[in-house]
């Protein structure tokens, strides 16, 4: 079942909750530059990265609340095994899976900054 500590629960809760509620909004933001025939514009490309890394967070989130404790353990024992790793610096000591969500997530941030600076 869920690792997370009792205590985060809520706010653990509260995130995920507005994360649906922000893919929500991406979702329709969508439709909408489909439905008025508008799929290649800034809008509607800046609506797709968001999706992406909204789906990402949520899915990195749901994988977080399950496997907490373990997660913290695999970050620290690779902190502890490759300390001069410069990985560290920006991905926490993530692994596996935690690793290519965050990935997914920092592309789509970045992506979406380029769209937004060249508008």
């Amino acid at each position: 079942m869920a690792q997370l500590p009792t205590e985060a629960a809520g706010a653990a809760a509260g995130v995920l909750l507005y994360s649906c509620i922000s893919e929500t909004c991406s979702l329709l933001m969508l439709w909408l530059t489909w439905s008025h025939h508008e799929q290649f514009t800034y809008v509607a490309c800046v609506a797709y990265f968001t999706l992406l890394s909204t789906t990402a967070s949520i899915i990195q989130q749901v994988h977080d609340i399950i496997t907490w404790r373990d997660m913290l353990r695999e970050q620290f024992n690779n902190k502890i095994l490759n300390p001069n790793n410069p990985e560290q610096a920006i991905a926490n000591g993530s692994v596996g899976v935690d690793l290519a969500l965050y990935y997914i997530q920092y592309y789509c941030y970045n992506v979406e900054a380029m769209f937004v600076m060249f508008w």
